[in-house]
């Protein structure tokens, strides 16, 4: 038991029932980039005072393909990191760090639901602390901490009784907060938290005293957000630390803390030159935990969990299951790791005619049961010469942009907008109710959303989503083929404008064949990459490194495993800018 008197007697300061270290307001300034700590409006944060010729990625380039971001100069040899918003860990990062610091079963599903920004769970922007998410922190730290100690010969292996206590407190505090901090701790630090050892143990046993230090570290801001120093306000931006990068790099390629090799290497300065960060990138993505990140990066951008959110009318679709929506949903994941991993193209991303399926799944897409699946019961099969090309043409995808009676034009072509294109679809008017057609088995899905071409106030908005959502009218809301709709042959047909491939086709095919060569869409993948490795929206800041990343990717060949090494390489992952300015 934590004495609160003692603990504010060092320094400490307790906040919603969590115990933190508080640093002097000058470094907080610094670390957190001359901004508060975000927290939900309203509700009191737990952190809500923190504790305690730049990159080769694809030579010089204007904004070519970094759509909705105005141009600026790219000549010359200033560095442009853009903002460099503060960043607490999500909850699958929190739960992937304390698996790897105290190999810790999961704690984030008694945490409210993180927010996402931009599609992502990692957006800075959007990750609030509320009083809530603060009382969960307290609690995992208090269970993960007394879990810890009753096996402290696994957490530390330094012998209290030959060395003496005092000696292994401070061999844990330098220790262990090296990794929960992921770097290592300051003098006055040590002296603070071996103090806060002291008030643990007083009247109890060492045991006791380390797990204070472990409630402490858990619920500290410097474990729960990746603080970084910053230049002074008005310097030139500067390289981040070798321990930041460090962090930036484990957190983008693994989602998690850094590892040996990446500390070992931060120890001696060796993660500076483009040639000792293209080596650790390499070595990470050898890591099964980069196929994890990856994914996590896919399943987000491509809004795959939605598909098993997508509830269907039963009398209309009696198939439809949950079994179904997860056998869905693992088809796309499978499928999306393959062509990354093993050809790494967009334009095999939307157009190949290979797919995953199960013995369920071979069913839904009309092919014969695979005859020698993997564990899982998938296997790799070929759809040609069926209707069905890439992620646009999987249940997946078209089961989660549809309604629960009809097919969505609407969802499916805002995705398209949106997600693909990086294209903003402007909302409604506040006064507007929106509420799709009623399902009329007389009529056809095109026949009741064209209505909205009559509606002068509807026209603008629905005439950049509704002719690319039309493309998918061969597949029902459940992503299932039809060439009938109600009584009337499906009409597929649309044109695309406002993009690089403009044009008309005649179904879901003819406008895949066209996004599979666009740069427009390529542009869109790079961006949702920058989005992803440095958790915040782009601005006109980013536009050179934007332009630098498609160059790379054009250059590769439109290969999406070039990219994050150009991510690493450019001036927005290695370099931050001064407090509180954007260069």
């Amino acid at each position: 038991m934590v004495n609160v008197q003692a603990a504010a007697n060092l320094g400490l300061r307790t906040a919603a029932g969590l115990l933190l270290l508080a640093l002097p307001a000058a470094c907080t300034a610094a670390a957190s980039g001359g901004s508060p700590l975000p927290s939900a409006t309203g509700s009191s944060s737990a952190v809500s005072n923190p504790a305690g010729g730049s990159a080769a990625s694809g030579g010089s380039g204007g904004n070519s393909g970094s759509p909705g971001v105005a141009p600026m100069g790219c000549d010359g040899p200033a560095i442009q990191p853009g903002r460099t918003p503060l960043r607490r860990l999500n909850h699958s990062e929190y739960d992937a760090t304390v698996r790897d610091l105290l190999a810790a079963a999961p704690q984030s599903q008694s945490f409210p639901p993180d927010e996402q920004g931009a599609g992502f769970s990692n957006n800075a922007d959007a990750l609030t602390v509320s009083s809530l998410l603060a009382e969960g922190y307290l609690n995992a730290a208090k269970g993960m901490a007394t879990s810890a100690v009753a096996h402290l010969d696994v957490l530390s292996s330094c012998d209290s009784v030959a060395l003496g206590e005092a000696v292994c407190a401070e061999r844990f505090v330098r220790d262990f907060g090296k990794k929960a901090f992921r770097r290592p701790l300051a003098e006055e630090e040590v002296t603070r938290y071996v103090a806060l050892y002291k008030v643990g143990r007083d009247g109890g046993t060492y045991q006791d005293g380390i797990a204070t230090l472990l409630q402490a570290f858990l619920q500290s801001p410097h474990f729960l957000y990746r603080v970084e120093n910053a230049p002074a306000a008005g310097a030139s931006p500067s390289p981040v630390g070798a321990y930041e990068m460090a962090t930036r790099l484990s957190y983008f390629l693994w989602g998690s803390l850094p590892d040996a090799a990446l500390f070992s290497a931060a120890d001696t300065n060796g993660l500076s030159t483009p040639e000792q960060l293209t080596a650790q990138v390499r070595r990470m993505l050898q890591d099964p935990r980069a196929k994890t990140s990856v994914a996590t990066l896919h399943r987000e951008w491509l809004e795959l969990t939605s598909a098993l959110e997508a509830p269907k009318a039963a009398n209309l679709y009696p198939a439809w299951n949950p079994g179904l929506a997860a056998d869905l949903f693992t088809e796309s994941q499978l499928f999306i790791d393959d062509v990354f991993w093993n050809d790494g193209k967009v334009s095999s991303l939307l157009s190949s005619t290979s797919t995953f399926v199960n013995a369920s799944l071979a069913g839904f897409y009309g092919v014969p049961v695979p005859s020698a699946p993997a564990a899982n019961g998938f296997a790799k099969v070929s759809l040609a010469g069926l209707p069905r090309a890439g992620l646009l043409t999987q249940g997946t995808f078209l089961a989660a942009h549809a309604g629960p009676d009809q097919s969505s034009p609407v969802r499916r072509g805002k995705f398209l907008r949106e997600q693909l294109f990086c294209q903003t679809v402007p909302p409604p008017p506040n006064d507007i109710v929106i509420m799709p057609p009623t399902y009329d088995p007389s009529s056809s899905t095109r026949e009741r959303f064209v209505a909205h071409e009559k509606q002068p106030i509807c026209v603008a908005c629905h005439a950049q989503m509704d002719p690319l959502g039309f493309a998918f009218e061969g597949y029902d809301a459940t992503g299932a083929f039809r060439t009938m709709d109600g009584p009337h042959p499906v009409d597929a047909h649309g044109s695309l404008a406002g993009t690089d491939v403009d044009g008309d086709f005649k179904d879901a095919l003819g406008l895949i064949a066209r996004l599979s060569t666009s740069k427009d869409v390529a542009a869109c993948v790079a961006k949702q990459w920058f989005r992803f490795a440095n958790g915040r929206t782009e601005d006109e800041h980013d536009s050179c490194v934007l332009g630098k990343l498609t160059q790379t990717l054009t250059q590769n060949q439109y290969d999406m495993r070039s990219l994050p090494l150009a991510i690493v390489l450019s001036d927005t992952f290695r370099y931050r800018g001064p407090v509180g300015e954007t260069p």
